[in-house]
């Protein structure tokens, strides 16, 4: 929590009294406090100091940290003292236990609150954030963010916050429409498809798809697994129908995806899944698999919807949880051929049921709103700032490319897990010769604000995560660390 107080403009000898560490420099200007806590912002010139007459507006945030008796979490903010509240803040903080040096104090109206510190707190936050390499919820674009964050007290027209709004209210039946519209433009879906924002994840698609698309049917349910989340699909299928896994890459540790030939899919399949991405190994299909006429192809391409072009023609269903690619986690995106939507038995649970999802339009349960609002935001920002799918595949596989090229010009010091015609634009996982050796790796990329590298816990190793909002700057800075590190301790 954060308490702004404000330096009054009274005589010299009072302002002394109260801020001893002012210092008057000599040209009737006030030097800044010495750093009062790292998190200290300064509404300053460039020469670091204030006039007497620029007191009247000038703020120190000081973090409440140092007043822990008031145990508050939010942020209280205070402004233009009058006699009355100066006396009534002081009487009640001095109740509290806190015993300010400054006496004048007084909450500030929004309105009032002088508008530079938001841009100066804006520019220190950015300044602080890292290159997040996180496989999930994963970086999301910047632009983005500084939007949610202007936006997030008061949505304008609303009156109030997104987060307050009823998934009724007009204005966010139009941001529902305008995200699944922008989705639409994006991949080009035609009206064919229903685009359905829903909840519960990829662990609720395992159950839900085989429920509606082959329970009951006489069909077997075809799968590919090429990763962790293809085996966590087949699992949960088995509970709802018969399944023949037509490959499994498990015998060379999920290295890489099947070429055609290395599988049969049954003409009478109620459908064939596959994972498009295994976020875990790094695997990643570049082709569709191959199914006969009639039979859905089935994808969970969560971890890379929206980084390149794709014919959802070919596709029965779709579907991506938002977190790695898309936006923040809480909504699973929902790309299904309208025909399929009938399949389903009326008898499963209704949230199961994918054709009641499509027929209140999202909202037969209260969906989220703010998971919604974000995705669709990160739609504009590919659509009107990358310039569409083509522009941000470019990008990705220039990211990519910076990556494997340090991996391999190292002479085998990083050991990749992918083969390389099936290496994942998103997901790039390799090994280091010692544990010792990979937690140097990773402390050392971390002080040079390098994060979240780790891989998964089942596979071990470095996995680096170049979504789509990694900028090229990340990968580059990666790439010259790994350099670095190598000729360093190879």
């Amino acid at each position: 929590m954060t308490l702004w107080l404000r330096i009054g403009s009274g005589p010299d000898r009072a302002i002394s009294r109260r801020y001893p560490d002012l210092d008057l420099d000599g040209t009737n200007r006030w030097k800044a406090p010495p750093l009062r806590s790292e998190r200290t912002e300064l509404a300053t010139t460039k020469s670091g100091c204030i006039s007497r007459r620029e007191m009247a507006t000038f703020w120190e945030p000081v973090p409440l940290t140092q007043y822990p008796t008031l145990g508050l979490d939010t942020d209280v903010l205070l402004h233009k003292p009058t006699v009355f509240f100066s006396l009534l803040l002081f009487a009640t903080f001095r109740i509290c236990c806190l015993k300010p040096r400054i006496c004048g104090l007084i909450f500030v109206w929004s309105p009032h609150f002088p508008q530079h510190f938001g841009s100066t707190m804006s520019a220190t936050a950015t300044a602080q954030r890292v290159f997040n390499f996180s496989a999930g919820p994963a970086a999301l674009p910047l632009s983005v963010l500084k939007e949610v964050q202007d936006e997030m007290l008061c949505l304008p027209g609303a009156g109030c916050s997104l987060l307050e709004m009823s998934h009724r209210n007009q204005m966010f039946v139009d941001i529902l429409h305008d995200a699944e519209n922008s989705i639409r433009s994006l991949l080009g879906i035609s009206d064919d498809y229903a685009v359905l924002f829903l909840q519960g994840g990829a662990a609720l698609q395992f159950s839900m798809i085989p429920a509606n698309l082959a329970k009951d049917t006489g069909k077997k349910a075809n799968y590919i697994t090429t990763g962790t989340w293809g085996k966590k699909a087949v699992v949960q299928a088995k509970n709802e129908c018969d399944v023949e896994v037509v490959y499994d890459a498990a015998d060379s540790n999920y290295n890489h995806a099947p070429t055609p030939s290395d599988y049969n899919v049954s003409d009478d399949a109620a459908y064939l899944y596959y994972c498009s991405n295994e976020t875990i190994h790094g695997v990643q299909f570049h082709d569709e698999p191959v199914v006969p006429s009639g039979v859905p192809l089935i994808c969970d391409s969560s971890s890379d919807i929206l980084c390149r072009p794709l014919d959802v023609n070919k596709y029965g269903m779709i579907y991506a949880c938002a977190q790695k690619n898309a936006g923040p986690a809480g909504v699973t995106m929902v790309i299904m051929r309208k025909d399929l939507l009938d399949r389903g038995s009326k008898t499963l649970p209704g949230y199961m049921q994918y054709k009641l999802h499509a027929d209140a339009d999202s909202e037969w349960n209260t969906p989220p709103t703010f998971a919604i609002y974000v995705l669709g935001k990160v739609a504009r920002w590919l659509q009107n700032d990358i310039g569409g799918l083509e522009a941000m595949e470019k990008q990705n596989r220039e990211k990519a490319e910076l990556v494997y090229s340090a991996l391999d010009g190292s002479d085998g010091f990083y050991a990749g897990h992918a083969t390389t015609e099936c290496r994942s634009l998103m997901n790039v996982t390799f090994n280091l010769p010692s544990d010792e050796l990979l937690a140097k790796f990773i402390g050392e990329a971390a002080e040079l604000n390098i994060a979240n590298l780790k891989g998964h816990r089942s596979v071990g190793g470095i996995r680096a995560s170049i979504y789509n909002a990694m900028p090229v700057e990340g990968a580059q800075a990666l790439a010259s660390f790994m350099n670095d590190f190598a000729a360093k301790n190879g």
